[in-house]
């Protein structure tokens, strides 16, 4: 705030800055991502149960589980969804998560784990979401816009 002189007239001016943060492709494949995990890890978890770990399998949406993965689905979906809440959080949740999954992706293909229910195609999808959320990282970058509102109250 500050007073003006102009003339003989003076004038309180006001100055608000605000900043306004752009929506990002990370947080947009945090969102993806994290629905895609959390949904398939619960649906998996209500058809295998919990009373017999690791339990039964089962396949939902292509990938096949069993009770143990598909814990391990939904708190892997939980973790992509903080990235929803800004930027930066996603960048770092998306680089863990993108690493997290390109290992268990090559584990998968490698040495399917049938404890686990893991199979070529848990593998590939796997690999995907990890360069998925890798690339997503990679281009993340605060996208911030400044607002300047400057308003002037005469004073006679």
């Amino acid at each position: 705030m500050g007073a003006v002189h102009h003339h003989g007239v003076i004038a309180d001016v006001t100055r608000e800055e605000r900043w306004i943060e752009r929506i990002g492709i990370a947080q947009v494949l945090s969102f993806i991502i994290g629905v895609f995990f959390t949904v398939n890890g619960l649906i998996g978890l209500i058809r295998t149960g919990v009373n017999d770990l690791p339990g039964q399998q089962t396949e939902v949406l292509g990938l096949s589980m069993t009770a143990i993965l598909a814990m391990i689905h939904i708190a892997f979906g939980l973790i992509a969804l903080t990235g929803v809440s800004s930027d930066v959080v996603a960048r770092s949740s998306m680089g863990f998560l993108g690493t997290v999954a390109i290992i268990a992706g090559i584990v998968a293909l490698v040495e399917p784990v049938e404890s686990m229910g893991w199979t070529n195609a848990n593998g590939i999808a796997y690999l995907v979401t990890g360069a998925l959320a890798l690339i997503s990282m990679a281009s993340a970058h605060r996208i911030v816009t400044r607002d300047r509102v400057v308003t002037q109250d005469e004073i006679v």
